[in-house]
């Protein structure tokens, strides 16, 4: 059958899913497997299946996921990331700074929906210096999210390294830039266009140093790791796994975890073991099934459809704002668009940059986001209010993606 025709239908599928709330994981795998049988009948799906299992870097993917998975599922269980707000308001203390910095520190445990972690505070902060609602709900989500352009935890930034071929570290340092403006353009759009009430006194409270560190120290510490023993032991040795520093840092981060909050066996049993953990590493095997698929089909129709003079960045650009805009996810808007423009071009560090900040743009003003529709809810108001700080940042940070992606090599 025509690869566009399999692709057009496998987009379908997909986006049938998704309305109808199937899991994202079965749905992935369910489209892999739809897709395989109009492609190359049972011998092309078993083939497929065969082959993504045994990939190291599917290996990787599922393991990763799946360790992050249960030390974010750790932290909530033990009360660690409640601790940890608490005490990062009472060291920052600054409204701005808390507005910026406790959505972003308490995104660094990636839960779905995990705005509502931070959203408390920031419509506490936010009505201490005069912020409505609309702004409240702009700037809970966007400083939540801007750390996953240059976190190395992040699962949606190890599944674009794992697709498109591009060491996860080379990623992050030329998203830094990115990020940076991030902040910048959240700051001018959502607190000084139309102002607010400038009140600059401190929040009361102590800080507890030792609670501090304490609860902050397993993140610190898995992050440190994987930073410092990258070089050493990524891709050196003959094991199935390749990307060791990364599993390594998170294991000895939940083990500290667990070791400080004196968790018992018994109860991290069940966090090992929980639903959330074992869906997030199937999201990562269904998306290199169905990057296996797309990756063995002919999609050279593809460059048929394109118009010659349409650039290769605008494509990369373009499909995963749909995908991600359309699913609300941003792995949906990765697994799809990268296999597609393998077809067409080289994906060089730039343009993998590009395709996840599109992604991560999509997935961002999605009505579909999680953390968009749970802070909308906990406020009171529509999703659409937000939209008018949103649309203006996200069309920014798309123009110095852009941007970067043609002046880096």
């Amino acid at each position: 059958m025509d690869g566009c025709l399999v692709l057009i239908y496998g987009i379908a599928f997909l986006v049938a899913m998704l309305i109808l709330k199937i899991p994202l994981w079965l749905t992935f795998i369910l489209a892999s497997i739809l897709t395989s049988l109009f492609i190359g009948g049972p011998s092309f799906l078993v083939d497929n299946i065969y082959n993504t299992s045994t990939d190291p870097a599917t290996i990787d993917l599922v393991l990763i996921m799946y360790l992050i998975a249960v030390f974010v599922s750790l932290y909530r269980k033990t009360g660690f990331i409640d601790q940890l707000s608490r005490e990062l308001v009472h060291a920052l203390k600054k409204p701005l700074i808390i507005i910026a910095f406790v959505p972003a520190i308490l995104g660094l445990l990636p839960v779905p929906g995990g705005a509502l972690m931070s959203i408390p505070i920031i419509d506490r902060v936010g009505d201490y210096i005069g912020l409505d609602k609309n702004r409240k709900l702009f700037l809970n989500v966007w400083f939540r999210h801007v750390i996953f352009v240059v976190y190395p935890l992040s699962t949606v930034l190890v599944l674009t390294s794992t697709l498109a071929g591009v060491n996860i570290w080379v990623l992050i340092m030329g998203q830094i830039p990115i990020a940076l403006a991030m902040i910048i353009i959240g700051y001018f759009i959502g607190l000084y266009i139309g102002g607010y009430q400038r009140r600059y006194e401190l929040i009361s409270g102590n800080t507890d140093k030792k609670l501090l560190l304490k609860v902050f120290s397993p993140i610190i510490i898995s992050i440190a790791i994987a930073l410092s023993t990258s070089y050493y032991l990524d891709y050196k040795y003959p094991l199935p796994v390749n990307r060791v520093s990364m599993i390594l840092g998170v294991l000895i981060g939940t083990a500290l975890l667990a070791k400080l909050s004196g968790i018992q066996l018994r109860d991290l049993g069940k966090v090992l073991i929980a639903g959330k953990p074992l869906e997030l590493a199937l999201v990562g095997y269904g998306a290199m099934l169905l990057r296996g698929v797309f990756t063995s089909s002919d999609l050279s129709c593809v460059i048929d459809y394109t118009p010659s003079n349409v650039p290769v960045h605008a494509i990369a650009i373009g499909l995963p704002i749909i995908f991600s805009l359309v699913s609300g996810v941003p792995t949906g808007g990765i697994a799809l668009s990268i296999p597609i423009i393998q077809q067409i071009t080289v994906i060089t560090p730039a343009l993998a940059s590009l395709i996840y900040i599109s992604a991560f743009i999509g997935y961002l003003g999605s009505p579909l986001h999680l953390c968009y529709i749970y802070t909308a809810q906990y406020l009171g108001i529509s999703i659409t209010k937000g939209y008018k700080y949103m649309i203006p940042s996200c069309l920014a940070t798309i123009a110095i993606a852009y941007i970067l992606s043609i002046i880096r090599p």
